[in-house]
């Protein structure tokens, strides 16, 4: 986290007052650059800039700012901005969001991964099941499955959750695939 004030003037190129925190979330070294609003903004990404300037230099005040930034190294940062005192000596604090959001991302991701296996897993077993009770192929099975998928208002995952849960239950498997209405297999 940083801390940062507008110079009295608030002109682009007039040095703020930056905290070593300001400096290392911008890929500094405290006291390396004379920090001003122009060098600050050439960080932020193009799509998020107007907001943070607006933020910056507005007299209104606009709440946190989320927004994208480049640092000095080329290293890319999810910042958090919050202007405590409005334009023109606008004050405020940075903080670096970066790692905490990379690791929600990555558990969210982590967690679509493994959603998705289950219903592979889920997929692949009703296929097995419609292998063995119809005495078909895999793919013949698949289409059976699908055939039975288009004619009802359910997707796959749910036909086969169903067909999984119900064998695994004890139905018989020629039973539960008459009730869900998988058809049997085409014969010539």
């Amino acid at each position: 986290m940083g801390a940062f004030a507008a110079p009295a003037d608030g002109f682009a190129t007039t040095p703020w007052r930056w905290t070593d925190g300001m400096f290392e979330i911008h890929g500094f070294a405290p006291g390396q650059v004379r920090p001003t609003l122009s060098l600050w903004l050439a960080h932020v990404d193009d799509a998020d800039r107007d907001a943070v300037r607006d933020a910056l230099t507005s007299g209104a005040g606009t709440g946190p700012v989320t927004y994208r930034l480049r640092d000095a190294r080329r290293r890319d940062r999810t910042c958090i901005l919050v202007v405590t005192d409005p334009a023109p000596r606008a004050q405020g604090y940075l903080v670096d969001m970066t790692e905490e959001w990379r690791g929600a991302a990555a558990e969210v991701a982590n967690a679509a991964i493994g959603a998705a296996a289950v219903r592979t897993a889920t997929l692949e077993q009703a296929v097995g099941i419609v292998v063995a009770a119809r005495d078909v192929g895999p793919d013949e099975a698949a289409v059976l499955l699908s055939r039975c998928v288009d004619a009802s208002a359910r997707d796959a995952v749910t036909v086969a959750t169903t067909l999984v849960e119900a064998v695994a239950a004890g139905e018989p498997a020629s039973s539960a695939l008459a009730r869900l209405g998988v058809p049997g297999p085409r014969r010539a």
